[in-house]
């Protein structure tokens, strides 16, 4: 597991150092709270928080990373694009481990922004949608959030991108899978990866 914690004194991030961390075939990295959204499913509370990993942080932790052969490498939030270094993040660390994913709301997505992430090696990416309709999606993400989504799993597949969708099933949501299959097959997504709701944050 991988802490950190921001105080007025001092920052602080704390895990195990590669010789003594275990064989991992996955590692996931929440690199910040940031995220403009307020999903009512959030488990790490996402919001106007600015804490970070800070990028020399990540720096060494992906380098441990590839000392111990970890062969994914799952960049996670809040939403990663507010993330101050996100580009430098995702170039370093694509260039040392095999699978780098990178997980996205999705609706913040724009072109500018798709060629950055093409200019990085970036090949795969997670996208969220959680409810086949925009009444049901945009319950849990806010209101707009549906179409901009179902159109940035678009943009991301035709420029080359591996694109999964991400649902999160929940007692109101969980009939839906099969369109949500017909949305990743509509909009170019590959793969569908269905999540249990986290009990913490605001889940």
């Amino acid at each position: 597991m991988i802490a950190y914690e921001k105080s007025e004194n001092a920052d602080t991030i704390t895990y195990p150092k590669a010789s003594v961390l275990p064989k991992l075939q996955m590692l996931e990295i929440e690199i910040t709270l940031r995220c403009p959204l307020r999903c009512i499913h959030c488990s790490v509370n996402g919001g106007e928080s600015k804490i970070d990993i800070p990028i020399e942080k990540f720096y060494e932790i992906v380098e441990d990373c590839e000392k111990i052969g970890v062969e994914v490498l799952d960049i996670i939030g809040g939403e990663p694009i507010a993330y101050p270094h996100i580009y430098e993040a995702i170039r370093y660390a694509v260039k040392r481990i095999p699978k780098v994913y990178l997980n996205t709301a999705g609706y913040f997505i724009n072109e500018k922004i798709i060629g950055k992430l093409k200019d990085t090696g970036l090949k795969d990416i997670f996208v969220s949608i959680d409810g086949a309709t925009a009444e049901k999606h945009e319950k849990i993400r806010g209101h707009g959030t549906f179409q901009k989504t179902c159109e940035s799993v678009k943009r991301l597949s035709e420029h080359g991108f591996t694109v999964t969708v991400s649902f999160v099933a929940n007692a109101e949501n969980y009939k839906d899978i099969p369109d949500i299959l017909k949305i990743c097959e509509t909009y170019g997504a590959k793969r569908l990866f269905i999540l249990s709701l986290i009990p913490e944050g605001r889940g």
